[in-house]
């Protein structure tokens, strides 16, 4: 695969490195680099390029990270990256997300797959908290008789040893 024109002419100083990451399209590749080195920025480009070289739509591109900022973050660079090349297409089915929140939507949408159903929900941080102080007697109780007979189990049997 190759460099989109649009890509080239907005972004000119591309080093090697960078355009390597940039087109490579074999098989997946991995990119250690520190801080500050240019890793969001080529992702970024990566999936800019797929786009403008018809290599793939936005709804079969996936860009995952840990954090919700670092998500958001990269949300609006590959817009802001799309608008100056001037990608017209619809972004709006492009997956740029949290691995939790990937994982969420992935069992959101298959759930009728899963002996879960439909009656499942998953919980947001301050709904699982509230839960978790509502219901902590409870587990308190659940933890003490699963606890119980497991310490039971370990303590030697009088006369053996």
């Amino acid at each position: 695969m190759s460099i989109a024109s649009e890509i080239l002419h907005q972004y000119p100083n591309l080093n090697d490195q960078q355009r390597e990451i940039i087109e490579h399209d074999d098989h997946p590749l991995l990119v250690i680099a520190g801080p500050g080195s240019g890793k969001t920025f080529c992702l970024v480009l990566r999936a800019i390029n797929l786009l403008l070289t018809e290599k793939a739509t936005p709804k079969e591109i996936v860009l995952c990270t840990f954090t919700e900022k670092a998500a958001f973050e990269l949300r609006d660079r590959i817009m802001a990256a799309a608008r100056k090349v001037q990608y017209q297409g619809d972004l709006s089915e492009l997956c740029v997300d949290t691995i939790h929140g990937l994982c969420n939507r992935l069992i959101l949408q298959h759930r009728h797959r899963t002996l879960l159903g439909s009656n499942y929900t998953t919980l947001d941080e301050l709904t699982q908290w509230l839960f978790f102080e509502t219901e902590k007697p409870s587990f308190l109780a659940l933890q003490l008789s699963i606890q119980a007979p497991c310490f039971h189990c370990l303590t030697p049997r009088s006369g053996k040893s």
